[in-house]
């Protein structure tokens, strides 16, 4: 398994790529390659993300995590993302081509 944290991409339009620690496309792509060619089962990008998210997954609850979100302001990293909006761009149009 291939596990990016956030790929400063499209996907992630409008969240500001340094607030997250977003990767470049090509970097994540640099280190999966490395790893298929290595082997390995799990690649996490950056590495340091399977440490953090094994232990906070071990010793917090989810509410926790939540919490420290809040406390960090990481929340407003995703105040402008654009995926929700194209979301309900989506139903908008496909509610318009049943009813048409």
């Amino acid at each position: 398994a291939i596990c990016p944290w956030f790929v400063d991409t499209k996907m992630i339009s409008g969240v500001d790529p340094s607030s997250v620690a977003a990767v470049s496309p090509q970097h994540v792509v640099a280190v999966a390659v490395k790893g298929v060619q290595e082997n390995k089962e799990e690649i996490y990008i950056p590495r340091h993300i399977k440490n953090i998210v094994t232990l906070l997954r071990a010793v917090l609850p989810s509410s926790t995590i939540k919490a420290l979100t809040v406390i960090k302001n990481r929340q407003d990293s995703m105040r402008n993302y654009e995926g929700q909006r194209m979301v309900e761009k989506i139903k908008q149009v496909t509610e318009i081509s049943v009813l048409g």
